[in-house]
């Protein structure tokens, strides 16, 4: 699998944020579904939902379609990024990918966004004590050049890395389980963050879409994401369903999810993107529904 990274840290080809005359854009925001963890970059469903419309000349102009997917982030991440970054890029569509598996633990963890007292708050970010530690080490002269050219420092530092993951596995192995108030308070900031970066893309006149991945065994949306789902649509929150596709081809022994990780496969992706580009053709029809719902 590459890995290539452009400038401004997404894994596409290079953008200038202005976008160009006679182009839709649409802006893909989501954790390591969206970037295409265990596929190639032409493979993830952002690129091929690319070369799809511009195929099938959907509306009749060129299309760009961008991969900001960034693995391990949540929905806090991505309304930060979205306000600081994505908008510059003038989309016509942001699509958020939402992961339940993790995305409502990463909203808590990252600290970027609480909600109290009927408000949604951006705080100050601020590293943590291992990131900190790395920074500092990463600046050490010589730092570059001793792990590209010796293969006892890169041992050294990945034993080091596993040591360190397995410490802190163990650490939240110990802590007591989540409180039913816990989960609603994360259940409770996703909503907002949702709603919130609904708002973000209005005010940039931006279409904003809601898509959630599908369970691995069930190919189902989750008991935790439908009522966000819906608490959603009931706020004019457009979504997407993928589940009835995938469940469809599990049906047929079709096999769209890696067994390991269960992130998507080459399949899976294609799946994903030939559903957003039948929907997309829907709603480009005035008469057609503009979204599907969850039931």
């Amino acid at each position: 699998m590459d890995l290539v990274i452009n400038s401004k840290g997404l894994r596409d080809r290079e953008y200038t944020y202005e976008k160009p005359p006679g182009t839709r854009r649409i802006l893909c925001l989501g954790d390591s579904y969206t970037l295409g963890y265990g596929v190639s970059v032409e493979e993830a469903y952002p690129n091929v939902l690319e070369r799809i419309l511009n195929e099938r000349r959907l509306l009749g102009c060129r299309w760009q379609v961008i991969n900001a997917g960034v693995a391990n982030t949540g929905t806090a991440h991505q309304l930060a990024y979205f306000e600081a970054e994505g908008r510059k890029y003038q989309p016509d569509l942001v699509l958020c990918c939402l992961c339940s598996a993790n995305d409502f633990a990463d909203n808590v963890a990252s600290h970027l966004y609480e909600y109290r007292d009927q408000t949604l708050t951006k705080r100050d970010s601020y590293p943590t004590g291992p990131l900190r530690l790395q920074y500092m080490v990463q600046r050490i002269p010589g730092y570059q050049i001793l792990f590209r050219r010796s293969h006892l420092a890169t041992f050294v530092k990945y034993r080091v890395a596993e040591y360190m993951s397995q410490r802190n596995r163990a650490a939240r192995a110990r802590r007591p389980e989540r409180t039913a108030a816990a989960e609603e308070r994360a259940d409770e900031l996703a909503r907002r963050l949702i709603l919130a970066l609904r708002d973000a893309c209005a005010r940039e006149n931006t279409e904003f879409l809601l898509t959630v991945v599908p369970e691995y065994e069930s190919c189902a949306i989750s008991d935790r994401a439908v009522p966000l789902v819906r608490y959603t649509e009931a706020r004019g929150v457009a979504f997407l369903d993928l589940s009835v596709r995938f469940r469809d081809r599990a049906a047929a022994g079709i096999q769209d999810f890696f067994p390991v990780d269960h992130h998507w496969n080459r399949s899976g992706h294609r799946l994903a993107a030939e559903i957003i580009y039948d929907d997309l053709a829907q709603r480009a029809n005035a008469d057609a529904p503009r979204a599907r719902s969850v039931h």
